[in-house]
């Protein structure tokens, strides 16, 4: 992949200056990526909210919080960034060889969402959310079908990962009749803590699962 099929492949209109920014990370000598990273973030987030939310009328919030959190995860971007082959136009100053798998895909996904605010910020909403749909469209599939581990098996083993305590799950609140009941479910672990609401307590708890582990993804180091 060259930074010319790269423009291509984003539709980029305009000077390659923001698209090289957001290839650049913050240990090389130029200027960083973070601030496209911030941005772009920001962007994915809400367009495969409102992508999820015109797809699938009849989800639950607790079903679409799950599979919102499996296609924002880093691991999703990263794959995203492998396939567009982004890891030879990255910019940095460490040693790519020292770095572990853990460290490669988290800069990988950072290097995504960079690219992703670069194009909203060039060409706009519109234009990133037609790339994101285009491309993350494979993992949808995989999302709306149930066949990655669900977000409460996520958050355990990310805990387990590191020798920490399993994660506690308690029913804050129950609100409305039994037929149609409203529980507020809410997850403490040794890394944080949050709270997720469904019709059941099962899908209350995933939703609070997939709350956490949103922000546990999030503050992994890179």
């Amino acid at each position: 992949m060259t930074l010319g099929n790269l423009t291509a492949l984003l539709h980029w209109q305009g000077s390659t200056a923001l698209l090289q920014e957001a290839l650049t990370h913050r240990s090389s000598a130029q200027a960083t990526n973070e601030r496209l990273e911030f941005v772009g973030d920001r962007v994915l987030n809400l367009v495969v909210a409102a992508w999820l939310h015109r797809l699938q009328p009849s989800a639950t919030e607790g079903e679409l919080s799950l599979q919102h959190t499996t296609l924002v995860r880093a691991e999703a971007c990263a794959q995203i960034a492998e396939g567009w082959q982004l890891w030879p136009l990255l910019v940095m100053g460490a040693d790519r060889r020292s770095l572990t798998d853990v460290a490669r895909q988290r800069l990988l996904a950072d290097t995504t969402e960079a690219l992703l605010g670069a194009v909203f910020l060039q060409q706009g909403y519109t234009a990133a959310q037609h790339l994101i749909e285009q491309h993350w469209s494979p993992l949808l599939a995989t999302a709306t079908q149930g066949t990655g581990k669900d977000a409460k098996t996520m958050v355990q083993e990310l805990l387990q990962a590191r020798g920490l305590p399993l994660p506690q799950y308690s029913v804050v609140s129950q609100a409305g009749p039994d037929h149609a009941a409203e529980f507020v479910v809410a997850v403490t672990s040794a890394l944080g803590a949050a709270e997720g609401q469904g019709r059941s307590k099962q899908a209350a708890s995933l939703a609070a699962a997939a709350a956490l582990l949103k922000e546990l993804l999030k503050d992994l180091p890179a």
